[in-house]
């Protein structure tokens, strides 16, 4: 059998179908210890005709959130697979229909792929310290530099910021609360 428009159903697996929200958890790690993190859920996608789930990549609309569930499951999640984690760890995850996070992918060397702008509206933007753009700070621990402020182990970010994003056009930055709207690039 082959589905219509690709390839064979045997290339497929079968899994639970996990209806809620699609979850970023970005976080950096010095020595073992949770330097920073944050969560995005993930709200729309390009392309998303040409793929079965919808999912193609990189958001097109994402927006911040903070959810100690997300964090205590993000953080457990790189403790599983590295007792002295060091650097960037990713964590994707899907929520169940009772809104149970479930980790669907980690990975270790590595930010998710809108991290940097992230980081450059939360400096430049929304006024946050230095140690919000976590590209910079990733750098900085790596070179062993002080960093004199201590950034929060979870939600860096504040909650309620949409990002705004598409093919070969600029980036703007959403506020849910009150409309407002800055162009990002």
């Amino acid at each position: 059998w082959v589905r219509r428009g690709g390839g064979p159903y045997s290339e497929f697996i079968l899994q639970e179908y996990l209806p809620g929200r699609n979850i970023a958890w970005d976080s950096l790690w010095k020595d073992g210890k949770l330097v920073t993190s944050y969560s995005r859920e993930r709200l729309e996608y390009p392309f998303r005709h040409i793929s079965p789930s919808g999912i193609t990549g990189t958001p097109s609309v994402s927006r911040t959130v903070h959810d100690d569930a997300l964090n205590d499951v993000g953080h457990r999640a790189v403790k599983a697979i590295d007792e002295t984690p060091n650097g960037a760890y990713s964590v994707d995850m899907k929520e169940s229909d009772d809104g149970r996070p479930c980790i669907t992918e980690v990975d270790s060397g590595k930010f998710h792929s809108t991290m940097p702008l992230w980081g450059y509206i939360a400096v430049k933007h929304l006024g946050l310290p230095e140690y919000a753009n976590l590209a910079d700070l990733y750098v900085r621990l790596g070179l062993d530099e002080e960093v004199s402020d201590k950034p929060p182990k979870t939600d860096l970010l504040p909650e309620g910021y949409y990002l705004l994003r598409d093919m070969d056009v600029g980036a703007y930055l959403w506020r849910e609360d009150d409309g407002s709207k800055l162009k990002v690039l």
